[in-house]
């Protein structure tokens, strides 16, 4: 975060006013710079934009004195707006405010053509002094990512500046104001190098003499044996894991709803519950048919009880004495009609009467065998039957029934609510689909834990391996660090903005509570320790005709040309793998005020 504002000079009210455009997607960082830069008479803040072609636009307008520009913004992020405004408008100071102190971040902005790059929490001070050196021609830079500076060759040979020549021979045009750093640095140098000469030329010639031997101690820095370990710097954000969409597996209305956005659930939590008014009557109807059969299975095993045995016994009785009575009733009206005594329909009624009785005499002795035989064994077979399909289809009902629960899959924190109270769900093929791939049957999307997804540069891949430790260092709360191992380096690079990286990702040792999907991190990978390193300040390591080198006192105190071969270099300080011993001294400050001819400035 900024800090507060500091008083404006008030006796600088004769200074030409600088107009200032602001530049960032956050309309708060916005507020907060407006704030800081309203106090100060010399310093107009004219308009604001939130992506890089609003900013364009604003400038071919407004025509501002000095850009405060974001990196990470929508539509044109700010490397692309930097390139473009360079190009266009070369009296456009640019100065890059950002939270990202990352290597690549701060040589893509030099590359694009920024003047200067400094962080967000930056003091308030030191935020109206970037502006005012940036807005002079100079370029500006927090202090903290000079030692992560690293210059490339043609940058190099671009701000080449030979302080030798006289002034005649250098070119009359003021050289591009797009160079790095070192050429504001190597400036100064010279400009310090003409002030001791004229503080020098009003002593005494013996105070001449004896200044005239340069003090080596003061000079040169020591060869220091320390223990190293190797770090290596990149940017990533926290992201979920893994993320599904929960659903259900029936269709319904959706009744309930327990969950909301940032809940953080256990598996088997309930998250939601569908309307199952018409799975409850299924229920009912289906426990009534597996009742119904297991009651006429347990019948047919048990077999059939003494009463029923004896009731057909005498329901065959009676129906035999029916059959006695109206045999002999047949017989005597059978000679009775033959005499004539009655007529022939009277003798067919008891023809029809007697046929009657015998069968039910049939049917009895049918039933009264039956009860003392038993069931068959296949029609045992066949009401067990009955009874595993009518079970088979209460199970099923059941299944329906306890599916319009939805219960969590897993532990995990709900990103997304799909779903609102009366929404008709429509089953899928799954329970649980990509977050992708959201369709009508999504309730919530639910995402099961947290990692660190880093952008590692191709030039330092090599040092990243799988259980690594990782100190990381969130936007959020830059006075903790988290700690972290590497769970997986993907294996095929990505390009952006013409820097290749390979995608690392990070497990999360703890905290994960306190961090949030899409936070922005610092990711620090802890090398392997080297115990004794041979470590010089970086600002001593030179090159003579593409050999790297430093410089090192002779006999006669003279500055040597001795090659080496260099390792890491990280917080001020490069190790050297070969070519020097410990204790030796290296030229920090080149005797005389003035590199040798042959050397390029370090890098």
């Amino acid at each position: 975060m900024l800090t507060q504002p500091i008083k404006s000079n008030q006796n600088n009210s004769v200074a030409r006013t600088l107009k200032i455009l602001l530049v960032d997607d956050q309309k708060s960082i916005q507020l907060k710079l407006q704030e800081i830069l309203s106090p100060q008479v010399d310093l107009q803040v004219v308009g604001t934009a939130d992506n890089g072609e609003i900013a364009i636009a604003q400038i071919e307008s407004l025509q501002p004195d000095v850009v405060l520009l974001d990196i990470e913004m929508p539509t044109m992020n700010g490397i692309q707006a930097t390139k473009i405004i360079s190009q266009r408008f070369p009296d456009c100071r640019i100065l890059v405010l950002s939270s990202h102190k990352n290597q690549e971040y701060v040589q893509q902005a030099i590359a694009a053509g920024a003047d200067g790059y400094i962080l967000k929490n930056v003091p308030a001070g030191d935020l109206v002094m970037a502006i005012h050196s940036v807005s002079k021609g100079y370029s500006h830079f927090a202090p903290k990512l000079l030692p992560k500076m690293q210059l490339t060759k043609s940058i190099q040979d671009a701000s080449n500046l030979d302080l030798t020549k006289p002034a005649s021979e250098k070119p009359k045009s003021i050289p591009p104001r797009r160079q790095f750093y070192w050429q504001w640095i190597w400036t100064s140098l010279g400009i310090l190098v003409l002030v001791s000469a004229i503080a020098v030329g009003s002593k005494s010639m013996s105070q001449k003499r004896a200044e005239s031997q340069p003090n080596i101690k003061a000079l040169t820095a020591p060869v220091e044996t320390q223990p190293l370990t190797v770090k290596v710097e990149a940017s990533g954000t926290i992201e979920p894991i893994d993320t599904v969409n929960v659903s259900s597996e029936v269709a319904g209305r959706l009744a309930e709803l327990y969950v909301d956005r940032g809940d953080q659930v256990k598996a088997g939590d309930t998250l939601a519950r569908l309307d199952f008014s018409e799975q409850q009557a299924q229920l009912a109807q289906a426990q009534g048919r597996l009742a119904e059969a297991e009651a006429e299975y347990t019948k047919m095993l048990n077999g059939n009880r003494s009463e029923e045995i004896n009731r057909a016994q005498a329901q065959l009785a009676s129906a035999q004495a029916s059959v006695n009575l109206s045999a002999k009733k047949l017989e005597r009206n059978q000679f009775l009609a033959e005499s004539g005594a009655i007529a022939q329909l009277d003798l067919d009624e008891i023809i029809q009467a007697d046929q009657t009785n015998r069968a039910n005499l049939q049917e009895a002795q049918q039933q009264l065998q039956e009860l003392t035989q038993g069931f068959r064994p296949e029609d045992i077979q066949q009401s067990a039957a009955r009874v595993t399909i009518a079970r088979a289809e209460l199970q099923e009902i059941q299944s329906q029934l306890n599916k319009t629960t939805i219960k969590a899959p897993f532990d995990g924190i709900v990103t997304q609510k799909h779903a609102n109270i009366g929404a008709i769900i429509t089953p899928t093929m799954a329970a649980a689909s990509d977050s992708a791939s959201a369709t009508p049957s999504s309730i919530v999307e639910l995402a099961s834990g947290l990692e660190v997804l880093v952008n590692v540069p191709e030039a330092n891949i090599g040092r990243i391996k799988t259980g690594q430790p990782v100190d990381i260092i969130a936007d959020a709360y830059s006075d903790r660090t988290f700690k972290g191992t590497v769970r997986t380096i993907e294996p095929e690079a990505v390009s952006e903005d013409d820097v290749t990286s390979f995608r690392v990702r990070v497990r999360l040792n703890q905290a994960e509570s306190l961090l949030r999907s899409g936070m922005n991190v610092d990711a620090i990978f802890i090398g392997e320790p080297i115990p004794k390193a041979l470590l010089v300040p970086t600002v001593a390591v030179t090159n003579r005709q593409e050999q790297m080198g430093v410089l090192v006192p002779d006999a006669k105190g003279e500055a040597k040309f001795q090659p080496v071969t260099v390792g890491v270099t990280q917080d001020g300080k490069t190790q050297i793998v070969d070519g020097l011993k410990p204790e030796q001294r290296v030229f920090i400050d080149f005797p005389g005020g003035k590199a040798p001819e042959t050397l390029s400035k370090p890098f």
